[in-house]
């Protein structure tokens, strides 16, 4: 009887153990799950919307920001913009689409082309303009944050070398910025092009800028 009594309690105790390794499972996937949707919501990345973008063969300052050829157009002094939230990895894989998700999180303003930030918390905020043109002048981005400079790129403007003394086509010059902010409800951030009339290549891998929380 001795010795059946503590078979019993073995399978007890293997079975109380056997739950609580379940539930901790369980517990563990439903963290997991709750983690992944917190991410899902918590990133957005902008790129030129060349939809809203007008075509100008002749750009002047008015006419600005406007397409000025294939995958190029010229700026507007200000934030860089038109923008459009794109997910790369939803458009290839599948999925969550973190643009559908990020209101609770960012709020695009089109007129003004900033986020303004919908939570307080530590962000990362990245940016890269692809400039071409023959301007002499360098080459300016700017994260701004309230109208205060966060980071900024000064670049000299690469020129293009003559080929059999015709000038060839210019060629790109690239100036990215990156860095880490504490952010509260109501703030705002975008990316500041100071200068009109510039060319900037609007090819979505090439210019771009977001936020992460």
């Amino acid at each position: 009887m001795a010795k059946q009594g503590r078979h019993n309690v073995v399978l007890v105790l293997v079975a109380l153990l056997s739950l609580a390794a379940i539930c901790f499972s369980v517990f563990v996937l439903i963290n997991l799950k709750l983690h992944e949707g917190s991410l899902e919501h918590k990133s957005i990345h902008l790129v030129i919307d060349k939809k809203q973008l007008h075509h100008c063969s002749t750009p002047k300052r008015n006419l600005v920001p406007c397409e000025a050829g294939p995958n190029e157009f010229k700026t507007k002094e200000g934030n860089l913009g038109p923008l459009r939230c794109l997910d790369d990895y939803y458009e290839q894989e599948g999925g969550v689409n973190t643009c559908e998700t990020a209101s609770d999180t960012f709020h695009l303003n089109g007129e003004s082309n900033a986020v303004v930030v919908q939570k307080p918390g530590i962000y990362r905020i990245y940016g890269q303009v692809s400039f071409k043109d023959r301007s002499d002048s360098a080459v300016v981005v700017v994260l701004r944050i309230n109208n205060y400079n966060f980071v900024q790129c000064h670049q000299q403007n690469r020129q293009p070398a003559s080929r059999d003394g015709r000038q060839a086509n210019a060629p790109y010059t690239t100036c990215t910025v990156s860095g880490e902010r504490r952010l509260r409800e109501g703030d705002r951030v975008g990316l500041f092009i100071p200068e009109s009339l510039r060319t900037v290549n609007c090819y979505h891998k090439t210019t771009f800028w977001g936020m992460k929380l």
